[in-house]
């Protein structure tokens, strides 16, 4: 075996056992937690309690006025005792219409429904709208969403449930892709569900991400570890940087919950350039990240997908300059793909093979002409966007994205 087919080799076996940990601690997970609930169903006798945790669900927004009707009425469906939660959202200087038609909508809310906004012209982003609305805050726990989500009835009584250990102070919860159709969307609903797989697998040891579409954390932690300061400035990350600190400062405070009816829905990008925006969004923050696993986690990705390319346009040179050593390489090649693609779509059968919710992605719904065709080009799609991260920031809902 030739030194870059070693290198190659090592790679994938790295990724393989990755994933395959992964997809297990799902699986493993999911049966732990189905073996619970059945438990409780069988204890017919025991007491009955009701939630006495309370939230102030926090939602920054910026030009989502096509999202936010669908929010409000998934929020106004939420079967969770009013006067125990209420809803702030908090307008980050948007340019559409998205603050005058909460205030149409304002009069239908059946919970408690408050609009602020970022007045000053230095005080914008995510980071900045979270923090202004935790100041504001009545309630002890800190639940936030993504303006472009609905919540399920029972968002709120499955995160209040997921705090009943009293020594959790930050949850991390599911977030789905809400089903669609075309290769844009097939090849951001096997990233975003793996993601979503090692986001769950890696609370059982060592918690690496978390997605600020669905979390949950209270006041006073947020206060201990001094909030969002240290990385205002960095554009993305306001889920990342607060777990890292939260971590640093109280290991065993944190949990993933595995409730899948507490799960939020969000749309995939619609356009090829909105997704090359987010993507870059994401890995502007990667360099301000200071859990070295997840670093290492990162480059063995980046390095399995980068190694396919190379070799996809060694065979290419090959085939042109009908070297002789074109078909071994071709056959390399072959099992490089193959491989891969098992690896991934285990993963995901492992992490959900039992996923039946209707209006999400499962992988009972993969349309596999689509998917092969997603999987293809998904090694030099994250390859050219790493490549052009590196040079280039677009905007993203108007501002300039910054990692520094």
């Amino acid at each position: 075996m030739s030194l870059p087919e070693l290198f190659t080799a090592l790679f994938f076996f790295l990724y393989s056992v990755i994933f395959l940990w992964v997809g297990w601690q799902c699986f493993s997970q999911a049966k732990k937690s189905k073996a619970i609930r059945t438990s409780d169903c069988i204890g017919l006798n025991a007491p009955v309690t009701t939630s006495q945790k309370q939230f102030s669900v926090l939602i920054p927004f910026r030009n989502e006025a096509r999202n936010l009707t669908d929010l409000f009425f998934s929020l106004n469906e939420l079967n969770f005792p009013l006067p125990q939660f209420e809803v702030i959202f908090i307008n980050d200087h948007s340019e559409d219409d998205g603050f005058k038609i909460l205030e149409k909508l304002q009069h239908k809310a059946r919970f408690s429904m408050r609009l602020i906004q970022l007045e000053h012209p230095l005080e914008f982003g995510k980071k900045q709208a979270l923090s202004h609305g935790v100041e504001q805050a009545k309630y002890p726990w800190i639940a936030t969403l993504d303006a472009d989500c609905t919540v399920s009835k029972n968002w709120l009584d499955s995160l209040a449930q997921a705090l009943n250990d009293p020594s959790i102070e930050f949850i991390s919860g599911p977030v789905f892709l809400k089903h669609n159709k075309g290769l844009l969307y097939q090849m951001q609903a096997a990233e975003f569900m793996t993601l979503q797989a090692l986001t769950q697998a890696s609370f059982t040891v060592h918690p690496l991400l978390s997605n600020g579409a669905n979390m949950v954390y209270s006041k006073n932690v947020f206060a201990a570890v001094s909030g969002f300061s240290g990385n205002l400035n960095i554009s993305s990350g306001d889920d990342m940087f607060l777990m890292q600190k939260i971590l640093r400062h109280k290991r065993g405070a944190l949990a993933y919950n595995r409730d899948w009816t507490g799960a939020v829905y969000t749309h995939a990008a619609d356009h090829w350039p909105s997704y090359a925006a987010q993507q870059i969004r994401w890995m502007s923050k990667t360099s301000a990240l200071q859990d070295p696993l997840l670093k290492i986690i990162a480059l063995i990705i980046f390095c399995t997908n980068s190694a396919i390319v190379i070799w996809f346009i060694t065979c290419l040179t090959y085939a042109i300059a009908k070297n002789p050593m074109f078909g071994a390489t071709l056959k390399f090649t072959g099992l490089l793909v193959l491989l891969k693609f098992i690896l991934d779509h285990l993963t995901l059968w492992l992490s959900y093979g039992t996923l039946k919710e209707k209006k999400t992605w499962s992988v009972s719904k993969i349309n596999w002409t689509a998917q092969i065709m997603a999987f293809l080009i998904y090694p030099f799609w994250t390859l050219g966007l790493t490549i052009i991260s590196i040079f280039y920031r677009p905007y993203w809902k108007g501002r300039k994205i910054v990692n520094k």
